[in-house]
């Protein structure tokens, strides 16, 4: 699976010269039979659920042979993971690989082994990228040279894009042979492992400008500089026979879970391997859940997971001193993806396929949603390092192993890692391992509790809960039962850890709140007329995928967890914890912007002096980002954006809802002018 439509559609016509393409390698990849076993049956251990976890262990299974899975994941598939929460309409977006190429014909045998729908993952040739290079947007066509801003000697002007691969690269692919072969690269191809990709274009006479306009729209690692040549010369000449792209109908998870559907109790799901042993005899491998250690023994042992995960394995005997520097050293990057639902793929309006592809600090823009029915259209750019990535997000749904080696290479890139806490990992442990801020306070009420190895018990069971919302109860119900074994102590004792180590909190108090309200209640309130109708629909009790199967005893203990958690706040508070306001907008009955002012009035009343809250939203997060220089305070010489009330907020909270004007971007918005942004947004909302 890849993600280089781009770069396809120009090798593709890179090698329409009878030249160039008799440079190329044409063999495509061949798959093997289906496995032969000979002699008795073996037990085999996989560690790791990933495609090729998956794809081990089912061969090896069709063959006769005994197989355990163990994954750290709740789920299969690794890297191929396809997001369907929170977009409408069934859309989803890969977290992952994207498309299938024709090249990839084992990935193709088994999709349609399981009987997958494959559809073609091409925008129709009529429609047009666009290229931002060097503060110029330009519209590209298929199969057309645009002319962009870059500083070419005359005789690489002449050449193009396409002249330049032909003249530096294409020339190299007759000593690259059959990539398909078990014993490629050959020794005569080592070299091109030990320059970067862009040291290869150099070392064939490239000018650094010519090198400039091939790198458009890379995607590669942290740039073609830090990406061996050899890897992309190899991945090329797949792509080069390639004619079209492919997905899977339904998201391309769909694949991890037909194996998974196949080989159901063979994989122990939540089983991260902590120990691996060998000698003579066979394998011993060691897994942990939460509360216990259990020992596989095997023949054989296939290890399917990164490198920067097996890092953190112990190992007896360890490996070769070659192999090991290959594990400790081998380089990942790291790639943030966000994606935009909107209600209409606009840009198929414009004649635009959705892609974008330039130097900005967004990085590339795909049309995520390609092929997918409906009017909606999800945008989704993936942001690296090189581009300004700020921090690594963590979600709860980590396994530990992956959750310290995140941690281990934020510390090595020197980006911090924020967000949530997996389950399986305490704040303690977070705040230690470096993470700098904690949101929603997911792991804190357990951490003061004095049945914690209980609660994590009953955080097992909510993972391993296939129904999402009774998982949602399930979780919600371990959240109550620390409530309930509450200890002032423990807390005190967690707030001098959180302090020494700087890790901040952003509790989303209102979020809880609103949980814990009576819906008729809120099913009144005002705002409401700024939220679109779908929306209010899902945010029905009956709808609500959080809560839609609480008992009266759920919504009673939500009651006494939110009260606790305004406790737990004041006590951090006092013990000199800092404090981030958010209001984690996905959830029922929070109101862009104005939910705000909610969250810092739950501050006040949680022990925060009216100054203190305040400080949550303004000089707070400035200090949080490394920009109180910049930001955070009114001062002469900072960004000038405020807001102008009619009454001191230090004096009362709620004054900063009493607003006159707003300065933004130099612009002026009085009273009036807000009035009608007000007006548009409830417009809008009421507009299907």
């Amino acid at each position: 699976m890849t993600c280089g439509i781009a770069r396809r559609t120009f090798l593709a016509g890179a090698v329409k010269t009878a030249a160039a393409m008799a440079l190329l390698p044409t063999k495509v990849f061949e798959y093997r039979e289906q496995l032969e076993r000979r002699g008795p049956p073996k037990k085999v251990i996989v560690i790791g659920a990933g495609l090729a976890g998956l794809s081990a262990g089912f061969e090896l299974t069709q063959a006769g042979h005994d197989v355990t899975i163990l994954e750290a994941q709740t789920h299969p598939g690794g890297r191929a993971f396809s997001i369907r929460q929170p977009f409408s309409d069934n859309l989803y977006a890969e977290a992952g690989a994207t498309s299938i190429e024709e090249t990839h014909d084992l990935t193709l045998k088994y999709a349609h082994l399981f009987g997958l729908q494959l559809d073609s993952w091409d925008a129709p040739p009529e429609l047009q990228d666009i290229l931002y290079i060097r503060g110029r947007s330009v519209r590209r066509t298929r199969g057309i040279e645009p002319d962009l801003p870059f500083d070419l000697p005359p005789e690489e002007k002449k050449l193009g894009r396409i002249g330049l691969f032909n003249k530096y690269a294409a020339p190299v692919y007759a000593e690259i042979g059959d990539i398909t072969d078990p014993n490629w690269p050959p020794a005569s191809l080592w070299k091109y492992d030990r320059m970067s990709y862009t040291d290869f274009l150099r070392s064939r006479g490239a000018s650094p400008e010519g090198i400039a306009r091939m790198s458009v729209g890379s995607t590669w690692g942290d740039g073609l500089a830090t990406v061996s040549a050899l890897m992309v010369l190899r991945e090329d000449a797949s792509l080069v026979s390639a004619k079209e792209d492919f997905h899977i109908r339904g998201g391309n998870d769909l694949l991890p879970r037909a194996f998974a559907d196949r080989l159901k109790e063979k994989i122990l799901y939540g089983s991260p391997v902590t120990r691996i042993e060998h000698d003579k005899s066979g394998v011993r491998v060691v897994s942990r859940n939460r509360t216990e250690h259990h020992t596989f023994a095997g023949d054989f042992l296939i290890i399917a997971i990164p490198f920067s995960v097996l890092r953190r394995i112990e190992l007896s005997p360890s490996f070769s001193a070659e192999k090991q520097k290959a594990i400790d050293q081998l380089p990942y990057y790291s790639v943030v993806r966000v994606s935009l639902q909107s209600r209409k793929k606009f840009w198929t309006q414009q004649g635009l396929t959705g892609d974008a592809y330039g130097d900005l600090a967004i990085g590339n823009v795909l049309d995520i949603s390609l092929g997918q029915p409906g009017p909606r259209g999800i945008l989704q750019n993936r942001l690296l390092k090189r581009q300004g990535a700020d921090f690594i997000k963590v979600y709860d749904s980590l396994s530990r192993q992956e959750y310290f080696a995140i941690a281990d290479e934020s510390r090595k890139e020197g980006i911090p890692s924020v967000g949530h806490i997996p389950y399986p990992v305490s704040p303690q442990e977070a705040s230690a391992a470096g993470q700098k801020s904690i949101e929603h306070f997911i792991g804190i009420l357990p951490a003061c509790s004095t049945d914690e190895a209980q609660i994590r018990r009953q955080y097992d069971e909510a993972l391993k809960e296939p129904n999402f919302s009774l998982a949602s109860v399930k979780g919600i119900r371990a959240d109550i039962h620390a409530a309930d074994t509450f200890s002032a102590k423990r807390c005190t004792e967690l707030a001098t850890l959180l302090r020494a180590h700087s890790t901040w909190q952003c509790p989303t108090l209102v979020g809880l709140r609103a949980a814990a309200s009576d819906a008729s209640s809120m099913a009144k309130d005002w705002r409401l007329k700024y939220v679109p109708k779908k929306w209010i629909a899902d945010w029905a009790p009956e709808n609500d995928i959080f809560m839609k199967d609480f008992t009266l005893a759920d919504q009673e203990g939500v009651v006494r967890l939110y009260r606790r958690e305004i406790e737990l706040v004041g006590t951090l508070h006092r013990g000199g914890v800092d404090f981030l306001a958010g209001t984690d907008l996905v959830r029922p009955y929070i109101f862009a912007g104005f939910s705000l002012h909610d969250e810092l009035e739950l501050f006040v009343q949680a022990g925060f002096t009216p100054g203190e809250a305040l400080k949550t939203a303004t000089c707070n997060p400035a200090k949080f980002l490394g920009m109180l220089n910049r930001l955070g305070t009114v001062e002469k010489g900072k960004l000038a954006d405020l807001v102008l009330l009619d009454a001191n907020p230090v004096e009362d909270i709620q004054n900063t809802q009493k607003i006159r004007a707003v300065i933004v971007n130099g612009n002026y918005l009085d009273r009036t002018a807000l009035d009608k942004l007000l007006s548009h947004a409830a417009t809008s909302a009421s507009t299907p």
